[in-house]
């Protein structure tokens, strides 16, 4: 466990620190079971591709500029949105309320709720230049 900044606190405080077997690796859902590996992998790339690629692409060039009053959230979970693509609810069940989850918990991002931020602006710093937002 070199390298784990809890390995001294817990050394510090006389806990026993045991590695996780191999087997016991993966993404558990919020019942403690394991999720398919397959669809961590969907999740992985919609998740991400949606909040950070797709999201700011369609907010920079698509066909109408969004109202500075529509928020990141209305097009993350848009049900057309790329963060379902793949997501089959009778093949992966509760495949979609993980997606939410994991989406959500990119609000850190951004340092406050999806709700908070303007689809407008997300990805604004890709386009404009110069220092603090002057743009040319």
């Amino acid at each position: 466990m070199i390298g784990n900044p809890l390995t001294k606190i817990a050394h510090d405080l006389d806990l026993p620190l045991q590695p996780l077997e191999s087997s016991a690796r993966g993404t558990y859902d919020h019942k403690g079971e394991i999720v398919e590996k397959s669809l961590t992998e969907i999740l992985s790339r919609n998740v991400y591709g949606t909040v950070f690629d797709n999201t700011r692409q369609a907010a920079l060039t698509g066909e109408t500029i969004p109202s500075p009053s529509t928020s990141l959230a209305c097009a993350v979970f848009d049900p057309k949105s790329t963060l379902y693509t793949r997501l089959n609810e009778k093949e992966y069940p509760n495949s979609h309320m993980y997606a939410e989850s994991l989406a959500r918990k990119l609000d850190s991002w951004a340092g406050v709720p999806l709700e908070k931020v303007s689809y407008e602006y997300w990805g604004f710093e890709r386009v404009r230049q110069g220092y603090r937002l002057a743009t040319q």
